[in-house]
């Protein structure tokens, strides 16, 4: 390439991508609803930031927002200020006072959403938005975002929740597939609620997925440390649930604070699948022991795979909870209108086809914890089917799901001053196994240290520089109930100094065989340092042909 053309090409991304090229700029004349939709309006140019201006606005009704076709950026710039590394409160300079109805209307008080996400960016910064004590509780949340970029930011925003709303809403969902970072947020949610912070899905055609039930990411690899994932980092939240994650939704939490709150993945919900996969490291949870439902576990799991570490946790009951919300009471009717129960031990109807069943608990049960990646699934209940064996019944079909486990280590928990390691409580035994569906960390924290049995290769997950990797290990089971004919993961070893000090995961998938399968994404995130960056491309994705 001659050097004009390197020229050219380095002056065309700078003008898409750079920090400096704001392009076209409009500005609000106020925060309030008929200003910020007369400045949306106004967005002309492909790439454009909207500033709102310092003030308190009360929005009595909702505004939706289609991106234009082609919009390459879009940024909407509040002027409120949450400073510091991880901020613990904000200057509300910005701030939207939220005073709509959205069970009424059934729409969110600020919604953005375009033709696949058109623009190739897309950042939300700077604003306090405030439920007032007349506004109702929405579960597809107040401020409702779509679309598929891979250039998704969310910082520096103060969401307050009024504690006098109706529970089970969400503050910001975040729906299709917008991959990018939460970070530098705080969210004041009611004690002892369960409201949440943000609701993150990976439905639409992500992954090839025509469906919208995230039928596409259940059906390609998990690739942990990757950047096809939504980022929380550097977010301080108060009280109630930080998140949900359903419909395949992919989430990791870093460096975050949580006080008296907790993380959580969905479970399968109608035709919707659960969430696909959780990681959690270098976060802080402070429990509160009287609040037994946001203290209760720092991590729940109810579908999926992921990785738990590095953390601290003070006064939660649990750090990890596992649960199976199909043998417990939720509402399943039986196939072919919908998934049935695991197994015969829970509630009626079940066993279901779509479950292994290799024994009465339903072991395994469908994207249950501790599987990944599975058979392309397609249709809406009562015509779901798995179209990679061919669709050939619509009553369900073990859809192969990988045995991909839950892996933890090195993290500090303490309950009322007391070291603990009772860190699992699962709601159903009898679908999780040790050693097989999740791998704890062979030391327990005692205060000051890690101290235990050293790892030796045959059980759990260790530690060490990467020359003190055992010569031995054990890998995962094989059989058809575990997708492999010939074992899957099984032991793990955090090697600490690997990657030039940022550590990485090496698990046994073989006998005697050890396999790097993890490394953490790039921290800060990217789009945190040059907001128009583009992180890394997606890798290792298959075609879904529907």
């Amino acid at each position: 390439m001659t050097r004009f053309k390197w020229l050219f090409c380095a002056l065309l991304l700078t003008a898409l991508f750079g920090t400096e090229a704001q392009g076209q700029v409009v500005n609000a004349a106020s925060c309030s609803l008929t200003d910020v939709q007369a400045a949306l309006s106004g967005v002309t140019a492909s790439t454009a930031t909207v500033n709102i201006p310092a003030g308190t606005c009360t929005w009595t009704t909702g505004i939706n927002y289609t991106v234009p076709a082609g919009s390459m950026s879009l940024s909407i710039i509040g002027q409120t200020s949450c400073p510091g590394t991880t901020p613990s409160s904000c200057t509300d300079n910005t701030v939207i006072i939220d005073n709509v109805n959205h069970s009424s209307c059934n729409c969110p008080l600020l919604g953005i959403t375009g033709n696949a996400m058109t623009s190739s960016s897309l950042r939300l910064s700077g604003l306090t938005i405030e439920q007032s004590a007349n506004s109702v509780g929405y579960s597809n949340g107040i401020v409702g975002i779509g679309g598929y970029s891979q250039n998704f930011r969310m910082d520096h925003n103060h969401f307050v929740a009024n504690s006098g709303v109706s529970s089970s809403s969400a503050f910001v969902t975040i729906y299709n597939a917008l991959y990018g970072v939460v970070d530098h947020n705080v969210f004041d949610m009611p004690p002892g609620g369960v409201d949440n912070g943000v609701r993150v899905s990976n439905g639409g055609n992500a992954f090839g997925d025509s469906s919208g039930n995230g039928n596409g990411s259940w059906a390609n690899p998990t690739n942990p440390g990757s950047a096809n994932a939504l980022y929380f980092e550097n977010n301080t939240s108060n009280h109630s649930i930080i998140n949900d994650c359903n419909d395949g939704g992919r989430q990791v939490f870093r460096f975050n604070v949580f006080n008296d709150s907790s993380i959580q993945s969905h479970e399968m919900e109608s035709d919707a699948r659960g969430c696909r996969y959780t990681e959690v490291y270098k976060n802080t949870f402070n429990g509160n022991p009287s609040d037994n439902i946001n203290s209760f576990a720092a991590v729940g799991y109810r579908m999926g795979t992921g990785l738990v570490w590095g953390n601290a946790s003070t006064n939660m009951a649990n750090l990890i909870m596992l649960g199976q919300d199909r043998t417990n009471g939720h509402p399943f009717g039986a196939p072919p209108g919908n998934w049935g129960y695991c197994g015969t031990e829970g509630a009626a109807p079940g066993p279901s086809g779509w479950d292994f069943n290799s024994n009465p608990s339903g072991y395994p049960c469908v994207d249950q914890v501790g599987r990944g990646q599975s058979d392309v699934l397609t249709g809406n209940f009562p015509k779901k089917c798995d179209s990679t064996t061919g669709c050939t019944t619509d009553n369900g079909a073990w859809p192969h799901n990988m045995l991909e486990p839950v892996y933890e280590w090195m993290n500090q928990y303490q309950v009322n001053g007391s070291s603990q390691k009772n860190i699992y409580d699962a709601e159903d035994k009898n679908t999780m196994t040790a050693n097989q569906d999740y791998y704890a960390y062979t030391l327990a924290w005692n205060g000051t240290s890690f101290a235990g049995t050293a790892f030796n290769g045959t059980v759990g997950t260790g530690s060490g520089i990467l020359a003190s990797l055992p010569s031995t290990c054990t890998a995962g089971p094989s059989g058809a109930q575990y997708a492999s004919p010939t074992g899957h993961y099984g032991v793990a070893y955090w090697a600490t100094d690997a990657n030039s000090g940022n550590g990485g995961l090496y698990v046994c998938t073989a006998t005697n065989t050890w396999t790097p399968v993890y490394t953490p994404y790039t921290y800060p995130h990217p789009l945190t340092v040059d907001s128009g960056a583009a992180p890394a491309p997606p890798t290792n994705l298959t075609a879904v042909v529907q």
